[in-house]
């Protein structure tokens, strides 16, 4: 079973059974899966989402620093995570009720990468999605780029070669 998996899916009273070495490992993975999360959050708002304010991109990544998990799933090929806010924080006001899905991420042990999804409802990040093509969620993602997809000329889009690939 996935570390992640098993991590996030077992109650506090099973993983504080385990010894220090296990809680260490355990740790580490979700530090590196919540870098990875906050990374890909960041990164579609700056790049993804079209905006003409500043202060809209601006409220956008205040908010990654806030949220709270609501909810994360996490499977053998994607993970999911709901955020509410404890605190009122400011929406960003021009930024419309939208799903948002244009980044993915090369990891060098997936051959189609992962995609995203961010859902922004009413001027507020609500939920993230990342997901890979069949493949089984890597166990480590200490190394990744994240990209957008390359457009073909057959309507179709290819992923770009990653800087370790050339």
């Amino acid at each position: 079973m996935n570390k992640i998996k098993w991590f996030i899916m077992n109650s506090t009273d099973r993983f504080n059974s385990c010894n220090e070495a296990t809680r260490d490992v355990w740790f580490h993975v979700m530090e590196e899966f919540l870098f990875f999360e906050k990374t890909c959050l960041q990164s579609i708002i700056k790049n993804d989402i079209p905006l003409e304010s500043e202060t809209d991109i601006q409220r956008l990544l205040e908010q990654v620093e806030v949220a709270k998990v609501q909810e994360r799933n996490i499977s053998e090929r994607a993970f999911f995570t709901s955020y509410y806010y404890e605190t009122e924080v400011e929406r960003a006001s021009d930024v419309p009720t939208k799903y948002y899905g244009s980044m993915h991420a090369l990891v060098p042990s997936l051959s189609g990468g992962i995609g995203f999804g961010l859902y922004i409802d009413n001027g507020l990040i609500a939920s993230l999605e990342g997901y890979t093509y069949g493949e089984t969620w890597p166990k480590d993602l200490s190394r990744f780029e994240l990209v957008h997809l390359i457009p073909t000329e057959n309507g179709g889009n290819r992923l770009p070669k990653a800087s370790w690939e050339e």
